[in-house]
């Protein structure tokens, strides 16, 4: 006999929801069944009203965040970044190569992802804003579907207040993290819809595989989902099932991975960036991911405060620990397998998220998507708490109230006061309008900093790989070698401006030393010790400050943050 809450023959098992009534679609020959009559589209509406709304908030949030159809530039939880990855993109769009076109530590996925959004727009960034809106809308529809096949609709409309709304309060546009929530709700669908009664589920299981693969490859350490619902499949299984089973489930997982490893390394490889891309996305990650034990931890308690943000840790810690008595109490052959992932899920998206030890908001945004699953948990919960149906419902309906006035309140306040944002877009508009005025088409474009945009709006192409020169800044990565191939760079494309885009960074974007002077005591996070710097100066770099100074003079400042462009002198006369 199937666990509960697995389906039998796709007919729903779970208490709440019952399965679709015959003749709810109309036949497609004879035209009979109910159809899409006016009873029906009321129907759908009420089903599906949930993550429509939430649909409908992200897209106002969006517009009013970035206004890509009004103004040029880029949004999202950081800026810097999403306009990294739009420009690398882009580059990839006209015909680039990740690892050789720019030096990056990402997975290659999103760089695919980004150029194919970009492809959708010709080039514009409208591509990206409509890609998002899909994608972000998408994970709404999934994770509802999937929360409402678990627990009822009335679980699925909490857990979707819980999730939609912390997410479109974040908007980790243009994102890895953003771009793994949809992937992050299909392997939850994939698992709230397997097929126990069948002996063996190798096409589930091979999608799982693949959609993990996906996840990895957008970062390594954002298969939670994956790796959680493969963990609970397995668990379920042991002492049900027989060892070939659960074989089976790891071989076409496994095999789902390899079908996607395959189709991107050889993508690499016909390219000849397999040697960059190990050595970017895999040596230098271990690099970075190197931390003491104790910023780790602190990291972990970071994520646990970025996933709690909008009032809902109580409501959490609650479901967690409730979940946990309810499956002791069950047993193996009565435990449901949507509130074991629930159990499992978020703690292991919590540690995936601290492993470099980085307190940056977005890495976390992998957390909402299991919280959102934990809250329609814990409605559940409230069954056995609060016997009386009216009073549940009313429970229900005010928390689901207090945690949507969090959520929005924080968009609203964000909105309001993040000033930054659009200062930074009317920066880069400047700085780019003053390049294209003052360089040929065809010249190159060198921007020192984490402002990979400058080139996106300017339409000049970057003089080097290092769009952003974090990887010069990594103490035992950053080596003589690495310093001589991008002044050797610089020195073959001979851009005509270089533009120093530290001045006046805002905390956060304050990653990158100012280019004015070499500082060998320069290092961020400020005031960190030893064990907690993510980057310093590294004595190679006098080479690269050496070259510039000795090329180039600073002749103007553009923009409200004051950004230092500097001109090529001219080459002597020969003799």
């Amino acid at each position: 006999m199937p666990p509960p809450f697995f389906t039998d023959s796709g007919v729903d098992r779970s208490p709440g929801l019952p399965g679709l009534p015959p003749g709810a679609l109309p036949d497609p020959v004879s035209g009979t069944g109910r159809g899409w009559t006016s009873s029906a589209l009321r129907s759908f509406l009420r089903d599906w009203s949930v993550p429509l709304a939430a649909c409908l908030w992200l897209a106002g949030v969006m517009v009013l965040r970035w206004p890509v159809f009004r103004e040029p530039g880029f949004s999202s939880d950081s800026p810097i970044d999403a306009a990294f990855f739009a420009y690398a993109g882009e580059l990839v769009r006209q015909g680039g190569t990740p690892y050789l076109s720019f030096w990056d530590h990402k997975a290659p996925l999103i760089f695919l992802v980004n150029a194919a959004g970009l492809a959708l727009s010709g080039g514009q960034p409208w591509g990206l804003w409509l890609l998002n809106l899909a994608l972000f809308s998408a994970a709404n529809v999934l994770g509802y579907a999937a929360m409402k096949r678990a627990f009822g609709a009335t679980a699925a409309l909490f857990g979707t207040v819980c999730f939609a709304l912390p997410v479109a309060a974040m908007l980790p546009l243009g994102m890895t993290e953003g771009y793994v929530i949809p992937l992050q709700w299909a392997a939850v669908l994939l698992l709230v819809r397997w097929d126990a009664a069948r002996p063996t589920r190798f096409l589930p299981a091979l999608a799982l595989g693949v959609l993990g693969a996906l996840a990895f490859y957008l970062r390594a350490n954002l298969a939670g989902a994956a790796v959680a619902v493969g963990l609970t499949l397995l668990l379920v299984m042991r002492g049900e099932r027989p060892a070939r089973d659960r074989a089976v489930l790891v071989a076409a997982g496994l095999a789902g991975l390899a079908l996607v490893t395959a189709a991107l390394v050889g993508y690499l490889a016909s390219r000849g960036a397999l040697a960059a891309f190990w050595d970017q996305a895999f040596h230098y990650n271990v690099l970075y991911a190197r931390s003491e034990l104790r910023t780790k931890a602190g990291a972990l308690h970071f994520g646990t405060t970025v996933a709690t943000q909008y009032g809902s840790a109580a409501i959490l810690f609650t479901a967690w620990v409730l979940g946990v008595l309810r499956l002791r109490s069950a047993g193996r052959r009565s435990a449901n397998p949507a509130l074991l992932l629930a159990v499992l899920w978020l703690p292991i998206e919590l540690l995936l998220a601290s492993t470099s030890g980085r307190h940056y908001g977005h890495y976390y945004a992998t957390t909402f998507a299991p919280a959102g699953l934990l809250a329609a948990a814990f409605v559940v919960e409230l069954a056995a708490l609060v016997p009386a149906a009216p009073a549940r419902r009313l429970l229900v309906g005010l928390l689901a109230a207090g945690a949507a006035l969090s959520a929005v309140a924080g968009t609203a306040m964000r909105l309001a006061i993040d000033v930054n944002e659009k200062a930074r877009r009317q920066q880069v508009a400047i700085t780019a309008d003053y390049v294209r005025s003052h360089t040929a088409a065809a010249d190159r474009l060198f921007v020192w900093g984490h402002a990979a945009d400058v080139h996106f709006l300017s339409g000049r192409p970057p003089a080097s790989r290092f769009l952003y020169p974090l990887g010069l800044l990594t103490p035992r990565y950053a080596d003589a070698a690495l310093v001589d191939g991008l002044v050797d760079e610089l020195r073959r494309a001979a851009p005509p401006l270089i533009v120093d885009a530290t001045p006046n960074a805002i905390e956060g974007e304050n990653l990158v030393p100012p280019l004015a002077q070499f500082d060998p005591a320069w290092y961020y996070p400020k005031n960190a010790r030893p064990g907690r710097r993510y980057w310093s100066m590294t004595p190679e770099l006098r080479a690269f400050y050496d070259y510039v100074h000795g090329h180039y003079v600073p002749v103007a400042t553009v923009g409200p943050q004051q950004w230092v462009v500097y001109q090529r002198l001219p080459e002597p006369a020969p003799r």
